[in-house]
């Protein structure tokens, strides 16, 4: 007796994480791809949506309250007979460091991962999640809720944090080895178009943003959010994120890797004012310290 494959849902099929996942799922699939449009706050269209499926990859992100919506999602899923709930491996979506409990790590937004994780691993679903170290962590050390990006003291290797240069994670990057030539998941956007116009039931409109205006909006909430998000669309913009063999190149032009800087000259270009932010610990000869309103940072 034969079993017949699995049938798999991917929710939030036309975002930027789940478009490499698109790709992959359709060119696997040993029977036909549908597509059905949900609301993704609405029960009973996902349990409908969901009916027949064994397992549900949420690529969904943390836009609105995660509490409400991605909580319905996997709510649904239970009724519907899901048996598998796959939490998509993007770094941006969980990372276990991040609850660690560091103040650094306290951020509204990771929290609310967290829980939503533990509340689903807490249903009869098993829950598959891949914990990779975040990208605002791994190259940007993403600050906190003061909008200010914070430099702590390293304790993991996928992130950078150390008084000295000696993070094993942006070491790794420094390496050309760290950008392959070729990835195991590899689409372009204009691929990625052609196969949800070929699966689509409904005609499709795609409307993009001219990489002028998305660097003026940039320009326009730097100021107020100087975090990563921001820049996110702009970089959309440049093709950074298309997993081409030179994106290395595209991101850093005229470089080979990744810039080797010391901590006190990458908190310098990421703090913003050093006279204003920091300064030098009372008693201290040997280093900088930030002022405390975020946690804290320093050596000496």
């Amino acid at each position: 007796m034969t079993s017949s494959p699995p049938s798999v849902a991917l929710l939030g099929a036309t975002g930027f994480i789940s478009k490499p996942l698109l790709t992959t799922f359709t060119t696997a699939a040993a029977a036909a791809t549908e597509v059905k449009d949900v609301v993704f706050d609405d029960k009973a269209s996902l349990v409908a949506a969901l009916g027949g499926v064994d397992s549900l990859v949420s690529a969904m992100s943390m836009a609105g309250d995660v509490s409400t919506v991605k909580k319905t999602i996997v709510d649904a899923a239970v009724v519907a007979g899901v048996r598998v709930y796959g939490l998509s491996p993007p770094p941006s979506l969980f990372s276990r460091v991040d609850a660690d409990g560091d103040i650094v790590h306290q951020h509204p937004m990771f929290a609310a991962k967290q829980h939503h994780f533990e509340y689903a691993e807490a249903l009869v679903l098993k829950v598959v999640a891949v914990f990779a170290s975040l990208i605002m962590r791994l190259r940007f050390v993403f600050g906190s809720m003061c909008n200010r990006h914070l430099v702590p003291r390293w304790r993991w290797n996928a992130a950078i944090g150390s008084d000295e240069p000696a993070g094993l994670g942006p070491r790794g990057l420094t390496h050309r080895s760290a950008t392959p030539t070729q990835n195991n998941v590899h689409a372009t956007s204009a691929l990625r178009r052609k196969i949800r116009r070929r699966l689509s039931t409904q005609q499709m409109r795609f409307v993009f943003t001219p990489k002028e205006v998305a660097w003026r909006e940039y320009e326009e909430k730097r100021k107020d959010i100087p975090d990563l998000g921001p820049l996110l669309g702009p970089l959309m913009a440049e093709d950074c994120f298309d997993h081409k063999e030179n994106q290395n190149e595209t991101i850093n032009p005229g470089e080979t890797a990744f810039a080797w800087r010391r901590i006190e000259g990458y908190a310098k270009e990421a703090v913003g004012s050093w006279d204003e932010d920091v300064y030098k610990k009372p008693g201290s000869t040997s280093g900088w310290w930030n002022r405390g309103e975020c946690g804290g940072w320093g050596k000496g």
